[in-house]
């Protein structure tokens, strides 16, 4: 299961699928179910390019552990009712029935709500800790991680990352 929310234009693409992210501005990282070790991930990801405070990084250790709580009770008191979703969608689904597979495909989702919902709030709580200085960095290198993976093979400058970021910033290049 999935137990990290990503943001929109954000967020590691995967492996070998998409750019480099430098890191998610709400939440991801490491392992969700060992709350210290995804907080650790989390802020190596970043911290290079943001520079947390200490308190900053004890914030985010804090909202990694809360939610890592919030998530292990959402899955005691809903597993059964997720497993039954799922594999209900998985039935539909061989059974090709496009109206059963839309509604297994909501139950699903109704089921899985309140998690999204516990996922967001951390993201937003992680949002708040991190500065708009630190945002905009954290933006600026991913903007930059994009740009050297869309030029692969080729190398460019400095100059040339520049001037690209300029394009895009101004939305007159195919990003904007």
């Amino acid at each position: 299961a999935v137990l990290f929310a990503q943001t929109p234009g954000g967020g590691n693409w995967g492996a070998g699928g998409g750019p480099p992210s430098g890191g998610n501005i709400v939440g991801g990282g490491g392992n969700p179910k060992n709350p210290a070790e995804a907080a650790k991930s989390y802020i190596q990801s970043m911290d290079a390019t943001v520079g947390f405070t200490d308190d900053q990084k004890q914030q985010i250790n804090d909202i990694f552990v809360d939610r890592a709580k919030q998530v292990a009770d959402f899955d005691a008191q809903n597993a059964d009712k997720v497993k039954a979703a799922g594999e209900a969608m998985s039935k539909a689904f061989n059974s090709q029935d496009q109206d059963a597979m839309e509604k297994a495909r909501q139950d699903y989702q109704n089921a899985r709500a309140p998690l999204n919902d516990i996922m967001k709030k951390a993201g937003e709580r992680l949002d708040k800790v991190i500065a708009p200085a630190q945002k905009a960095k954290q933006e600026d290198a991913r903007l930059v991680a994009m740009i050297k993976w869309l030029t692969k093979p080729a190398e460019l400058t400095d100059n040339q990352i520049q001037a690209l970021k300029g394009v895009i910033k101004a939305g007159d290049g195919p990003f904007g």
